[in-house]
């Protein structure tokens, strides 16, 4: 006998219904019961700040697979790890979480265990995109570690110490000594170990320090403050100079140096320029020269994102009736010559930062900016008072700007404000400006002496380490909300340019200064992952009935 399938058999009821005018009802079977779930991989490690991709499969009695059901993932602690709707999880902070997997009624677990990665804060917002954001996790209290000063040399006291950068192996701390001629500061650095015991000194030797941020590159040190000079990082000794009388930012990555010439006055021209790791020009841009003494290119500095490095200059001459030859703004210059590929006219106030689509910055002391990388257009501008200089803070979709009474954050996609903490006074970093003679006027000159920067995040935690005229405060960075702050004993003066250094062996490290001293603070350790006793009893279940 033949036997027909459901489908034919409900196609004819449908025929013999419309022909006779009468209704039809066809049996429809129901759907094939889920009796399992498995979930893979059944365990997996992700580092903070990546993801790992889970499978869940729905099963019927016989262990057959079953297609088109719909799957729920939760995460046990979306703290320390955040799963999507598709089951990729994403590492927030170390720690262990269960990501459970449900179909219909059945569940699976897995066991995810995030780790923490190291982190190094190796140039000024310690990355090329100027985002001053660390992987780590830092809480509070915060307590003092160990304390450094900068010894000097034979001959030439401490002035005064300006900031730091760092990584698991060491810090290098920017200091200025006395010079003992010409302007009087000769600018230095000195290597310090982990546990914060000197290692060396090296002194530039020259007489002019503006107090520039060193960068990393390689196992080079490289500092622009009177002149450039290339230090190796176990010896302390000098592996190139160029000489004197340059100033500026440096930004590096694996094989180039990207600097500024922010100042003239015995050596060149303003300009910004590329070189590579021997010191070898491959370009420079926007370059000018006016007469002694007499040109400058302070505020917003360099960030690099997508191949293109962006310029923000605020030109200015001291010569009367100089015709500049370029407008103060921001340049996208293509990373590997030079080559302009967009400008947005305006007068910076910060230091730049970027995400993978824009750029952030203060613009007429009272404007925070977005503008989108591909041709530097305004996507959107938001009203702010009092801002500091620091570059925008760039973190979990906001952008942080310190003021002078609070800290704010924005939504990084459409400019509207986040929230804004609670009143804090002196976190606003600034750049100091002295004015130079020359022989046709005077030039503005930006110093980084004192609190340049005053905010940095850690993503591990989510949270904001923030000083201020009454000590470090620690942010929430979702709200704002001040979960810890205080005075920390053995700090005399005002803390700044906070540093944060993610070790997977020791945990963070945060370091600021107070002009006089670098001070080492730890947070609370973390929780151990062996101490998470609900993911050590799930520990192996792959698979539940």
């Amino acid at each position: 006998m033949r036997t027909l399938s459901r489908d034919v058999v409900v196609a004819s009821c449908a025929a013999l219904a419309l022909a006779s005018g009468f209704s039809c009802k066809s049996e429809t079977s129901a759907p094939v019961a889920v009796v399992s779930v498995s979930l893979t991989p059944a365990s997996g490690t992700v580092n903070v700040g990546s993801t790992l991709a889970l499978t869940a499969q729905g099963e019927d009695a016989h262990g057959n697979p079953l297609t088109g059901r719909p799957v729920t993932f939760t995460s046990s602690d979306t703290n320390v790890a955040t799963i999507s709707a598709s089951g990729v999880v994403t590492g927030v902070a170390p720690g262990a979480v269960m990501v459970t997997a449900a179909i219909d009624s059945k569940s699976a677990q897995a066991q995810v265990t995030v780790m923490a990665v190291r982190d190094d804060w190796v140039t000024y917002g310690h990355d090329v995109r100027r985002t001053s954001a660390s992987l780590a996790s830092v809480t509070g209290p915060l307590t003092l570690s160990w304390t450094y000063s900068p010894p000097g040399t034979s001959g030439h006291a401490l002035s005064s110490v300006i900031n730091a950068i760092g990584t698991v192996e060491g810090v290098f701390v920017r200091n200025s000594l006395n010079s003992g001629y010409g302007y009087g500061l000769s600018p230095a650095i000195d290597r310090v170990s982990p546990a914060g015991q000197h290692v060396w000194t090296y002194n530039m030797g020259t007489d002019a320090d503006f107090g520039d941020w060193a960068s990393l590159m390689g196992n080079r040190i490289i500092v622009s403050s009177d002149g450039t000079r290339f230090v190796d990082q176990m010896s302390g000794s000098s592996v190139h100079s160029n000489g004197v009388d340059t100033w500026g930012e440096i930004l590096t990555d694996s094989s180039t140096l990207y600097l500024t010439n922010d100042v003239q006055i015995d050596g060149p021209g303003v300009y910004a320029g590329a070189y590579d790791t021997a010191f070898k020009a491959r370009w420079s841009a926007n370059k000018f020269q006016s007469c002694r003494g007499s040109a400058s290119a302070t505020a917003g500095g360099l960030a690099l994102s997508n191949g293109v490095l962006f310029y923000a200059p605020k030109y200015n001459v001291g010569k009367p009736a100089t015709v500049l030859p370029f407008a103060s703004g921001v340049f996208a210059l293509n990373a590997t010559t030079g080559a302009q590929q967009a400008f947005h006219a305006s007068t910076p106030y910060s230091r730049i930062s970027a995400d993978g689509s824009r750029i952030y910055l203060i613009e007429n002391s009272n404007t925070l900016v977005a503008l989108a990388q591909s041709d530097l257009h305004v996507v959107w501008s938001a009203a702010i008072a009092n801002p500091g200089e620091q570059s925008p803070v760039v973190a979990n979709g906001l952008v942080i700007v310190a003021t002078s009474t609070d800290v704010e954050a924005y939504n990084a996609t459409t400019g509207a404000k986040s929230w804004s903490s609670t009143a804090l006074s002196g976190a606003a970093a600034h750049w100091s400006s002295t004015y130079q003679g020359g022989n046709c006027g005077n030039v503005q000159i930006p110093v980084s002496f004192g609190a340049t920067a005053t905010v940095a995040a850690a993503l591990g935690s989510r949270t904001l380490v923030v000083t201020a005229s009454d000590g470090v405060h620690i942010l929430a960075l979702a709200t704002g909300a001040d979960q810890w702050h205080g005075r920390i004993a053995g700090i005399s003066g005002t803390a700044g340019n906070p540093i944060i250094v993610n070790d997977p062996a020791r945990g963070a490290i945060v370091y600021v200064e107070d002009y006089s001293k670098l001070y080492a603070l730890t947070p609370p350790p973390a929780l151990a992952i062996v101490g998470d006793a609900r993911a050590r009893r799930a520990a192996g279940v792959a698979r539940t009935p």
